[in-house]
Formats: structure tokens, sequence, C-alpha cells
């Protein structure tokens, strides 16, 4: 695999770029983040971090920096981990002596990226999608008119964050008026009111050129962590999405698989997204298909089998020692970055206690659940 320039304001996905990246090929990155990445330069992944604010306020910083590291590494390529990265790429593009690998236009991003224009995509193009009303600020919800057209719960999310920030699943106008209304530190807008769809999360990831699917995965959120699975619809349907949105890149789409068996698209993360490493433990690697891109194949790749737990360290998954020692393929070389990673590492000892604390509740609670998962998965 050729050198690598990541970019990104997202910790989270910045790493999952690294860990795929070295999985493939031992690659050792080098990074361009803001204050927010800065931790990321700890990581033994990370060759070199430069601190750039990614906002547009060091454009010209970004240039200087990405062109002379461009002349040190001869076919270098630029990566976005997210959507602040593919942004600040879109706005330097014609000052920059080095490509990058394929991404979204800035359009199609915007569209993809917000919660609201997804959700009137899906309608104007038949895709499942759970009934959604546009909200603006929280003190416009006119929560009567809401609870009956939604139904009891309903899920009251942003239109422009990610992760599952400022994400509620509202049970009744009590919750609404104490966790929304009258906290003083909610403060996102615009939001809209989505009909919750009783069932699983899940997600499709793909990987596309210029709207012709290239590759799928299709996965379900189990605890701990995902399982990758065959769905017909989603299958079927992951072409069309590439084709009428004229993708290109990586995307993955969170769905809700109702009980029912129906699957319904909720949002679109248009970059990496938080378990992109669990694709390749499972065979699947985007980063190194966005690296490697050769154009469309007459075969798509699909992932629809195996199990990943990314939410448990090496460490304590007795099922991973044996890739930790023996495995020099993509697994090993993930599992041992994952136990030994100077970033990785404090950040699961650090999570003991309340990993700890979790696990008894889980298993030492008494009663039956009351209420749906509030825990989205984050993208």
């Amino acid at each position: 695999m050729r050198d690598l320039i990541v970019v990104g304001s997202n910790p989270k996905l910045t790493l999952q770029v690294l860990l795929s990246a070295h999985s493939h090929s031992r690659t050792k990155s080098i990074v361009i983040g803001d204050s927010l990445c800065r931790p990321i330069g700890r990581s033994t992944l990370c060759e070199r971090f430069h601190s750039v604010e990614l906002g547009g306020a060091q454009d010209e910083r970004f240039v200087t920096i990405v062109n002379q590291l461009a002349s040190e590494h001869p076919g270098a390529l630029l990566v976005p981990a997210d959507c602040e990265g593919i942004h600040l790429l879109h706005r330097t593009a014609a000052r920059l002596i080095v490509g990058g690998i394929p991404y979204p236009a800035p359009a199609t991003l915007d569209m993809l990226n917000d919660k609201w224009s997804f959700y009137q995509f899906c309608i104007a193009n038949g895709l499942r999608t759970p009934e959604t009303i546009f909200i603006g600020d929280k003190g416009d919800l006119n929560f009567d008119e809401a609870a009956s057209r939604l139904g009891l719960p309903f899920i009251l999310k942003p239109t422009n964050q990610a992760g599952g920030e400022g994400v509620h699943i509202i049970y009744d106008e009590i919750y609404y008026l104490s966790q929304i209304l009258n906290n003083a530190n909610y403060q996102f807008s615009p939001l809209v009111a989505q009909r919750f769809v009783p069932g699983a999360d899940g997600g499709l990831s793909v990987f596309s050129l210029r709207g012709q699917l290239c590759a799928l995965a299709i996965q379900k959120y189990v605890r701990g962590g995902v399982r990758f699975v065959e769905n017909e619809y989603l299958e079927k349907i992951a072409a069309d999405i590439c084709r009428l949105c004229e993708f290109h890149g990586v995307m993955n789409l969170d769905v809700r698989m109702e009980d029912g068996g129906e699957v319904y698209f909720t949002e679109a993360n248009p970059r990496f997204w938080a378990t992109t490493f669990a694709a390749v433990w499972a065979g699947l690697n985007f980063v190194a298909e966005s690296v490697e891109a050769i154009g469309p194949q007459e075969n798509i790749k699909k992932l629809t089998d195996g199990t990943f737990h990314h939410r448990r360290h090496p460490l304590i998954r007795p099922e991973a020692w044996p890739y930790l020692v023996l495995d020099r393929g993509q697994r090993g070389r993930m599992a041992r970055a994952m136990t030994f990673d100077l970033y990785v590492l404090p950040q699961f000892i650090g999570s003991l206690p309340t990993r700890t604390a979790n696990y008894a509740k889980r298993h030492f609670r008494k009663g039956p659940e009351t209420r749906p998962n509030e825990s989205p998965p984050v993208a």
C-alpha cells in the first residue's frame, strides 16, 4: 500500500483508517488533524502528526504541509477520515500536488450528511424510511401532534450531528420537557422527530466509484460488537442507492431491522464509520479498497458473514489470542496493533472501571427491561 496522509478531526474515525491501513500492509500513516485529533499522534500507527484546524482558517497551512509531504513521499495519497476532511480537500484540491482516494462531491456529501435531506432523498426514491417530521428548534415541537403522527416512543435528533450526539428516545411528554425543552444544556438545532422502529440496529456499508457499486457489507449490532449478515433487500438496493446519488467513495447507512423483517434507512454517513475495522477483521478492508481502486468490477465484493467484538479489547478476548501470536495476516496485524498501540491501550485501561460496572449491571440487575434500547450505534 502507498504512503497515506490521513486528514480528519474525529479521532475515532481517524483511528479506524489507521488500523485498517496497517492491517492491510503494516502502513504507518501521516496524520493531519485539529486539536481534537492531537492524541492520535501518540499512536504507533502514526508516523508523524501535523496540527491544522480543518474549519477553513488554516487552509493555506494545510496546503503547504501537504505539498511538502508529497515531495518527501512520492506517490502518497490523501485519505479523508471524516466529513470535515472531505470538505477541506474540496476547498484546497486545486492547490494540492497530491491525489486522494475517492470521496463524494460537495452537494452529495451535504445531502447525505443532513438527516432531513437524506430522509427526503429516501422518500423521493422509494427507499424504506421511518416517517420523519422537521422540527427546527426544540421549542418548536408540537408534542401532541408528533405523538399522534409518530406514536410513542419516537426519536428526536439533530439533523447535523454524528455519533449519536443529541439523539434521544422520547417516551412521553415529561421526558421531553425534562431532558430536552427545559434542559439548558440541550442546544442542538435543527431537529427532526422520527418514528421509532422496534427491532435491531444495523448498517449497510458500500464502496462506490462514480455511482457504480464495487463492494458492500451488511452488519447487525450485537452485544459488544458487530455481526455481518445476509439481507436480500439491502443487497438488492445497495447498487440503486449508489447510482441514484452518483456516489463516489465509502459510505455507511444506518438501518433499523424491524422485528417483522422489514428494513428502514434512518441516516447516512458518507465517510468512514466507527466500525470500519470490524469489516477488516471479517474480510473486507474498505480503506484498502479505496486506496487500490481500479474501477468498477464485474463481481461486487460482499461481506455478509462473520463477527467482531469491537467493544472488547484483544487482551480479554481469548478467541483473539492465537491471532496475536501466530497470525501474520490482516487479523494478526490488527490484533497486535489494538493490543500494544500507545493510543489504544491507555484508553482500554482507563475504561476498565466503567466496563466492570456495566458488566455488573447487566449480570446482577433484577427485573425486566421496561424501555427500548437508548444507545444508538455510534457511526
